[in-house]
């Protein structure tokens, strides 16, 4: 789960997180209005650090 984070116009929701050696994808919502982002890996840890990122 995510809340609103910084740079990214994404509502509070469920996210699904793919991880690779240095970079994230973030992807949430269904049908027509899903949507996806890659970030820095270092920029995803960052956001769980300070809790805008909830792991399951």
């Amino acid at each position: 789960m995510f809340r609103k984070l910084p740079n990214l116009e994404c509502p509070e929701s469920l996210l699904e997180v793919q991880l690779s050696a240095d970079s994230a994808v973030l992807s949430w919502g269904e049908g027509p209005a899903a949507q996806t982002a890659a970030i820095p890996l270092d920029e995803y840890q960052r956001y769980v650090a300070k809790g805008l990122i909830e792991k399951a």
